[in-house]
């Protein structure tokens, strides 16, 4: 029998619960680049919030593409600018081959260390010459507007745990620099998830691209009429 419930995995299919206007709304922002932000306490369904979204968003416009950062456990920007850079090729390549042939159209100084872990395009890795990141940062902050324009995409990038970019080094900077070029970015829009901390708060509260551009969304509880007909469901589906 498959299990009741799993508290560790995005929640999609059967397993995601309620949010109707959430999602609704939501998607509505992604097919037209709204900057968004999501917040919410640990566990509350941002991720999986945003990946149902997406594909709401990915049936009514298909020139989307979605590029997933996960933040947890990363405690420098370094990391950062590589997970970046990694999503949006896994996003706009069909194979091996043609993500070297993407890493030299659009890294062509950087030279980053491309890597599988399999045949597969999600098992791909990109390591980058850390000086050269520090000599690059505004280049690979465009470079979701940079790819999404030469191809004729749209590029939605949902960064997760946002707020772990209250942990490196020089935090405010970065998020400065953020803030700089993605409002200018006419091909890609950014959703950002987090939970509520002191230097997560203050950017999106001084960075038009969500208060005055965009939205910040702030998720309440999902309603207890909905979490009471999935649990029954689940039971009965499962048959414990």
């Amino acid at each position: 029998m498959s299990k009741l419930f799993d508290y560790r995995q995005i929640a999609e299919n059967e397993m995601f619960v309620g949010r109707k206007d959430e999602v609704k709304h939501l998607s509505t922002n992604f097919v037209f680049l709204t900057g968004t932000a999501v917040v919410a306490p640990r566990g509350w369904g941002k991720s999986s919030l945003i990946h149902k979204a997406a594909q709401e968003a990915s049936h009514k416009e298909k020139s989307f593409r979605f590029c997933y950062v996960n933040l947890s456990g990363v405690r420098n920007e370094e990391r950062f600018f590589e997970l970046l850079a990694q999503s949006v090729l896994k996003a706009v390549s069909r194979s091996r081959e043609d993500v070297l042939d993407k890493v030299k159209k659009f890294f062509p100084y950087l030279e980053p260390r491309i890597s599988f872990a399999s045949e597969s395009v999600k098992d791909l890795n990109v390591d980058f010459d850390w000086e050269e990141i520090r000599r690059n940062k505004d280049m690979l902050l465009d470079i979701p507007q940079t790819v999404a324009s030469e191809l004729g995409l749209k590029l939605m990038v949902c960064i997760d745990d946002f707020h772990n970019i209250s942990l490196f080094a020089d935090s405010e900077d970065l998020l400065k620099r953020m803030e700089s070029r993605w409002r200018r970015h006419e091909s890609a829009g950014y959703c950002v998830a987090g939970e509520g901390n002191g230097l997560f708060e203050k950017f999106l509260k001084t960075t038009p691209l969500f208060y005055r551009y965009g939205e910040i969304i702030r998720l309440g509880r999902i309603r207890p009429t909905d979490m009471v007909k999935f649990i029954r469901d689940r039971f009965a589906d499962t048959a414990k």
